[in-house]
């Protein structure tokens, strides 16, 4: 009998026997190969065996091809990729976006970078427009946006709020009568 029929058929034994089997061999070989601390291995290793599961439940494995190990492995290496990916993502702020001047900063000065924080905002288009406006403008929390938008949850708009940000502070950076001010994210 294969492994996907084994996990079709008895479920707990199948886990349990992958779990005995797999499990501490996997944990080192994410240590030494990927330099993964345990934590995360155990984390990364519980989630693939969940992936694998699933895969064989909703039928998007129906003949083994290769052997558990290779397939469980397999699916490892891309959750370790993932892993590493979020890992290495510039962390998201929610501080607001602010426009200092290194210089003194006169009332005409700061009313001159509001009008071009304003016009370079209103060139992005949408979706940054809308979503910088939601959040800083509106003041709507994360998860507002989210619904009121359509993305799938919250960490998508705060992905794309930094993105906007980020792309926001290059046009600010680029237009030359900004003068001395930064934009901080």
């Amino acid at each position: 009998m294969d492994w996907i029929t084994q996990i079709k058929n008895n479920e707990e034994v199948a886990l349990t026997n992958l779990y005995k089997e797999y499990r501490t061999p996997a944990i080192k070989w994410m240590g030494s190969k990927y330099d993964i601390n345990k934590e995360d291995a155990v984390e990364i290793f519980q989630q693939s065996v969940l992936a694998l599961y699933t895969k064989v439940i909703q039928q998007k494995v129906v003949h083994a091809n290769s052997s558990l190990k290779s397939y469980l492995y397999g699916i490892i290496k891309n959750k370790i990729h993932e892993y590493r990916r979020q890992k290495t993502t510039v962390p998201i702020t929610t501080e607001p976006l602010s426009i200092a001047n290194t210089d003194t900063n006169t009332e005409h000065d700061h009313s001159k970078r509001i009008t071009v924080v304003k016009n370079q905002l209103q060139s992005m288009g949408d979706p940054c427009r809308r979503l910088l406006k939601y959040f800083y403008l509106q003041q709507y929390t994360i998860e507002e946006i989210s619904q009121i938008m359509g993305y799938k949850n919250k960490d998508t708009v705060k992905t794309k709020k930094y993105k906007c940000l980020k792309r926001l502070q290059s046009l600010l950076t680029d237009h030359k009568t900004i003068g001395h001010g930064t934009i901080r994210i």
